[in-house]
């Protein structure tokens, strides 16, 4: 429409959605325009923004009428990258997780990072009855792994992503689990046992959060810009920026559609 000389304006128009917030666009503005200029607030929820697109109709009928002016209405949503990344654990199992972690842990690096979650891991059984108190403390270490990876090591693949973003989710028992890395999973868990409060958080935060997020926001996409800062792994070395390409190849399996 632009480049036709077809669009006569653009304008911000009230949401439909009034339970989702409204993307501060004043305020990164401001931010941008001040002396001196500040990049705005990292995105920490979901929030939305709606245009109405003024431009010249083809239509022959309204062109008839006299009312080639026309209305396009663009409806854009923005959320946390963190979250596109849990995308991919839709179609994986708790054990097929916990391998891929496993794999990423073969890494001197990174295992040396985790020794204080690996460690209070070690000692645990999958048999023995799960403790709520021992897997918060847990859970809690493996965050502040997932901190140190995507703050000072510059890694991409950053799972589960809620873990470091969790809005207010904070403290939910499903935020609270972690990997099994220590040794093979039991092919049927005891009931009541940890390998059974593992599988069932794990299987409740896919449930809640990423089929959630997937079906009230990501499904009803049109188009979708997703936006990779390449800078931080370029900084951080040859790892980093390996790890990045892994995590685009691993995203771009959910938008596979056919031919």
């Amino acid at each position: 429409m632009l480049q036709s000389g077809r669009l006569l304006g653009v304008q911000r128009v009230p949401q439909l959605n009034h339970h989702i917030p409204t993307f501060p666009y004043g305020e990164g503005l401001a931010a941008l325009q001040a002396d001196p200029p500040c990049w705005p607030e990292p995105t920490r929820t979901v929030s939305e923004i709606r245009l109405e697109l003024r431009f010249r109709s083809q239509h022959p009928l309204l062109r008839h009428l006299k009312r080639d002016a026309s209305s396009l209405f663009l409806d854009i949503v923005d959320y946390p990258g963190e979250w596109l990344l849990d995308l991919p654990l839709l179609q994986m199992s708790y054990q097929q997780w916990s391998e891929q972690m496993r794999h990423q842990l073969a890494d001197p690096l990174l295992a040396a990072a985790a020794s204080e979650w690996l460690a209070l891991g070690n000692g645990l059984s999958l048999s023995a009855p799960g403790d709520n108190a021992t897997l918060k403390v847990l859970a809690a270490r493996y965050t502040d792994w997932l901190h140190h990876c995507k703050s000072q090591l510059g890694l991409s693949l950053i799972q589960p992503g809620r873990f470091v973003l969790p809005g207010e989710y904070a403290d939910a028992p499903m935020l609270q689990f972690v990997p099994w890395v220590w040794e093979p999973l039991a092919e049927t868990a005891i009931p009541g046992s940890l390998q059974a409060m593992l599988e069932e958080r794990f299987a409740s935060y896919k449930q809640h959060l990423v089929q959630g997020f997937y079906r009230d926001h990501f499904a009803s996409f049109d188009r979708q810009i997703v936006l990779v800062d390449c800078l931080q792994p370029l900084q951080a070395g040859a790892r980093a920026f390996a790890d990045l390409e892994q995590t685009l190849a691993l995203l771009m399996r959910s938008f596979h559609y056919g031919q």
